[in-house]
Order: C-alpha cells, then sequence, then structure tokens
C-alpha cells in the first residue's frame, strides 16, 4: 500500500472526497452522457456473448463499470479501484450487489499470476502515472486476457486534429503543455497502436485486436435528456461528422478499444472480434527464440 499512497496519494483522497458521486450509467440513464458511456460498452459484448461465466476485474472502476459488466451479462464480476470508498458507498446504496469490491494498485496488483479471466479498464489507463507498469500487470494477472476502453495517441497528425487541439486550447483558455499533463501531476498516457505493437512483440504475443473508434457529448450535452430529439441529433451527429472526417483520414479518432490475449484464443474469437469492428493485428514471430512466452516472461 504504501507504492499506491506514493503514486496515487492525490487520486485516493479525490476518491475518498467524491465518494458519494453516483456515476451517470447508474445514477442518471436518462442522460446523453449515460448514452456516451453505453457506447463504449460496444466493444466488450462480442467477449462477453463468448465468456459471460469467466472472472471478470474492473481497474480503476468508479462503479459503474462492474455495474454495466453485470448488465451486459458477465456472472462474476469484481470491481476495484486505486481507493475502493465510492465502490463500498455504490454497495450500500444497493447498486453493486454481489460484486465483490477491492482496493487495488494497477501497477502493483495484489493479484496472484493469472487469478482472473479478464480484465477490464475504460477510461483509467492513460491516468496511471507509470501505464507500462499496469500494462505488464494486466498480461501477469489475467488468464485469457484484457480489454482497454482509452483515449489513441494521434501517431500521425492530420490536418483536423490539430483544428481540433487548438479550438481545446481556445475554449479552456491554457497553454498547450497543460494538454499533456493533468492537475493531479501525471502525464496523460495514451494508448499508441504502434507501441502496443513493439510491447507485445517483445514479450512474442501473436496478436492483439483493436478499434477505433469517437464519441460525443461533454458540458451541456452531456446533461440533456437522451429523448430529447434535439440533444440526441446532436450526439449522433457529432459523431457521424468525427467518423467522416476520420474516414477521410482528415482527422484521427479519438479513442480506441484494444483486446490482447494473454491464452491461446478459442475457435471463433478473431471472427466475433471483426464483426464488432475491430482489426486484428498479427506481430512478427522471433526467430531466435522457440519457447512460449509464458515460460519466459510470465511465470506461472
Amino acid at each position: 500500500m504504501t507504492v499506491a499512497v506514493q503514486n496515487f496519494g492525490q487520486e485516493i483522497r479525490l476518491h475518498e472526497a467524491s465518494s458519494e458521486r453516483i456515476p451517470s450509467l447508474i445514477g442518471e440513464p436518462g442522460t446523453i452522457d449515460a448514452m456516451r458511456h453505453e457506447r463504449m460498452f460496444g466493444a466488450v459484448q462480442p467477449l462477453l456473448v463468448m465468456f459471460a461465466k469467466d472472472a471478470w476485474l474492473t481497474i480503476g472502476d468508479g462503479g459503474a463499470d462492474a455495474w454495466m459488466l453485470r448488465q451486459l451479462g458477465a456472472m462474476r464480476v469484481t470491481a476495484s479501484s486505486i481507493s475502493d470508498a465510492r465502490l463500498r458507498q455504490l454497495q450500500l446504496s444497493g447498486h453493486l450487489t454481489g460484486i465483490e469490491l477491492r482496493s487495488l494498485n494497477a501497477e502493483a496488483i495484489d493479484l496472484p499470476d493469472g487469478s482472473v479471466d479478464f480484465i477490464f479498464c475504460k477510461e483509467a489507463f492513460h491516468h496511471f502515472p507509470h501505464a507500462p507498469l499496469a500494462f505488464y500487470e494486466f498480461l501477469r494477472v489475467a488468464r485469457r486476457g484484457f480489454l482497454l476502453i482509452e483515449p489513441s495517441e494521434l501517431c500521425q497528425r492530420r490536418l483536423l486534429d490539430v483544428a481540433r487541439t487548438f479550438a481545446k486550447l481556445v475554449l479552456r483558455r491554457r497553454s498547450p503543455i497543460y494538454e499533456l499533463f493533468e492537475p493531479v501531476g501525471n502525464f496523460i498516457y495514451r494508448v499508441s497502436q504502434r507501441e502496443v505493437e513493439r510491447m507485445l512483440t517483445a514479450i512474442q504475443l501473436p496478436w492483439f485486436a483493436i478499434r477505433n473508434f469517437n464519441n460525443f457529448g461533454t458540458g451541456w450535452l452531456a446533461r440533456q435528456p437522451r429523448d430529447r430529439r434535439v440533444a440526441h441529433a446532436m450526439f449522433k451527429l457529432g459523431i457521424h461528422i468525427q467518423d467522416a472526417l476520420a474516414g477521410c483520414r482528415l482527422m484521427s479518432p479519438g479513442l480506441c478499444a484494444l483486446f490482447v490475449p494473454v491464452a491461446p484464443a478459442p475457435a471463433g474469437l478473431q471472427d466475433t472480434l471483426r464483426a464488432s469492428g475491430f482489426r486484428i493485428v498479427h506481430l512478427p514471430r522471433n526467430p531466435y527464440r522457440t519457447e512460449d512466452y509464458r515460460k519466459s516472461f510470465l511465470p506461472r
């Protein structure tokens, strides 16, 4: 716990100070903000279809992730965050009944190797002080694989990426340096496909799956009822415009879902992922190594 306090001290205090807050998915399901979060969970549905009975562990969870996994059919879910204050408050309110709660540091997960089937981390990875440590911890603890849903790195800036960044700077009235760091002091560690390729090739995993997408809805729009036609239309239009610009290579997608299989995949998993919009990225095999990666990197 000493390491957790050192790296996440301010985050722990923020969690404890906001423990009464109820995520929009649970407390305000009729809002555009809840609709925006629901849309992200489309990435986990193909895995739940095949692995609903497996054990799922959420990381950096404010309560909505585990709650939504249960709504989508997951039978065994453990919710975790650096502080479990908010999770316990939600459980006392009856929202997380039947869900185990844990206080876990993502960079040093206090669980044995391969102790859960799947790890699910949504919009938390980019907040970690040393995100690559968490990435390898996910590989160690997950038996089947893990799924990240996170902001994606702009590997190659396109014309309207610059315009989008400039608009944010003007609206937020701050220097570009503040787009790289959070008030708690962390570097904002967005997911880079190229970096994932290097990290997984180094330990000789054969493939991973990635799905780029866009979302929309902040400020005034997020608070609007989803059944209000104007707000609903604005939400859909904002996504369609971004998708069209990304399709024309004028803008990069803002988010990505990344699935990393830790164990050999069952038949049909890649096809199921492709049908849900994922791209399968195959990684080169090291000709100088013949041993299974688990024996050389991840003790089991």
